[in-house]
């Protein structure tokens, strides 16, 4: 896909009003790709994705701090997928400040990156009070439906 294609696929996803899901892994779009996504997120009020994964992107705090500061303009986030890139405490401090304010984001995958454990911890615990709340979940938690 590259970042030209990283480009024209969050351009459409700003007027999107039905994509539930994108898995755009493993894409190699790097930070530019991922300041797409994110400006994307930052502009479009169509912008209904529940799921992002961009996963195995070459992404680095420059691209990871954009993504981090779009999430609480993406209201219907509920899981979005970073692993296997080159983020760091800085972007793991942003979103872990971010994920104060956020009321559907129940996961945030940030393992396979360099940001430190503590920081994944306190993250992991505010996805945690959304995944209580979160009721229109896409993918159901199968861990209450167990014990149903």
């Amino acid at each position: 896909m590259g970042e030209d294609g990283a480009l024209f696929l969050s351009q459409g996803l700003i007027k999107n009003n039905s994509l539930e899901v994108l898995n755009v892994s493993n894409n190699n779009f790097g930070d530019e790709g991922a300041k797409h996504f994110a400006n994307g997120m930052q502009g479009g009020v169509g912008y209904k994705l529940k799921i992002l994964d961009l996963s195995s992107n070459f992404i680095t705090d420059k691209g990871g701090l954009g993504i981090a500061q779009a999430i609480n303009t993406c209201e219907t986030l509920q899981q979005l997928l970073l692993s296997v890139n080159s983020l760091s405490d800085v972007t793991g401090e942003v979103f872990m400040d971010e994920m104060r304010f956020h009321k559907k984001l129940y996961r945030i995958d940030l393992t396979n990156n360099l940001v430190p454990l503590r920081f994944q911890v306190v993250i992991n615990q505010r996805c945690h009070r959304n995944d209580d709340t979160t009721d229109d979940k896409l993918i159901p938690n199968l861990k209450k439906e167990l014990r149903k």
